[in-house]
């Protein structure tokens, strides 16, 4: 009998404490994206990059841009701007997932990567990407070719759509529109290296994408084509348009369970002294 009040004053001691105020949360802790900016110099006629920064900030030190691969993590931001007609960008990043992933007119760029949340594009900008991308927007004259496969890719022109784009995977939505949100064209379901657009038009055969949505290529889609275009970077502009990702998880109750074990344990003691 000794050793079962002992048993139960334990477990109401363990109650009280998770009462206690803090003593129940549990905090699921996510390390912030850091943002880096990969620019080309053309002094030194070499592209590097910066950390903390969208743009080049001539008080921050650079360093050469083959070492991002050294420092980045999954979820992090580059930004890469500048255009070079000699010494074209290979960064390779296929160590990471990128969180948001902008070529901000630059050009000739090879970015090899595990993966991209969402991928920007601007005008005048020449890219080759590698790694599935879930979201993408090309914006006006940018030209890019995906490797990899592509969730949702959006085009987006001034009075009209001009962008030059190739993907060797598969695409599951495909939408164009102008600057006052019409939508040009909007098709589904492109088989895997099927999709060519050239100057703003639709080149592949109609044999081998949708022109009415699936239930697998409207998963995980882009929002509404003002939302999307509200929350990228405007082409030329990348400084400040980033969020950070969620750091905390949700409180678990663990003290309601405490509890409860200890008020069973409680009732089962006063029903042994009956006996």
């Amino acid at each position: 009998m000794k050793k079962f009040q002992k048993f139960v004053s334990l477990l109401s001691a363990a109650a009280l404490l998770a009462m206690l105020p803090g003593s129940n949360t549990l905090t699921a802790s996510a390390a912030e994206p850091t943002t880096f900016c990969v620019s080309y110099d053309e002094g030194d006629d070499a592209w590097y990059y910066q950390r903390d920064t969208s743009e080049y900030n001539p008080n921050i030190e650079v360093k050469e841009a083959f070492q991002l691969k050294d420092v980045i993590k999954d979820g992090d931001i580059v930004v890469v701007v500048g255009i070079s007609d000699d010494t074209g960008l290979d960064l390779d990043l296929s160590n990471v997932r990128l969180s948001n992933l902008t070529i901000a007119q630059a050009a000739t760029v090879v970015v090899r990567t595990k993966g991209v949340d969402e991928c920007y594009v601007t005008t005048d900008s020449v890219a080759a990407i590698t790694g599935d991308v879930s979201r993408a927007y090309v914006y006006n004259e940018g030209s890019v070719t995906f490797n990899s496969n592509v969730s949702y890719l959006e085009i987006i022109g001034t009075n009209d759509v001009h962008a030059n784009i190739y993907v060797h995977g598969t695409v599951s939505h495909v939408k164009a529109v102008d600057e006052a949100s019409i939508v040009c064209y909007e098709y589904y379901d492109f088989a895997k290296g099927k999709l060519e657009i050239s100057d703003g038009s639709v080149q592949t055969d109609e044999a081998y994408y949708s022109k009415t949505p699936s239930a697998s290529s409207t998963q995980n889609t882009a929002p509404a084509t003002q939302d999307s275009q509200s929350s990228a970077p405007a082409p030329g502009n990348t400084s400040g348009a980033y969020d950070s990702v969620p750091k905390t998880g949700e409180a678990f109750p663990a003290y309601l369970v405490l509890i409860a074990i200890a008020a069973v344990c409680l009732a089962g003691r006063s029903v042994c002294k009956r006996a």
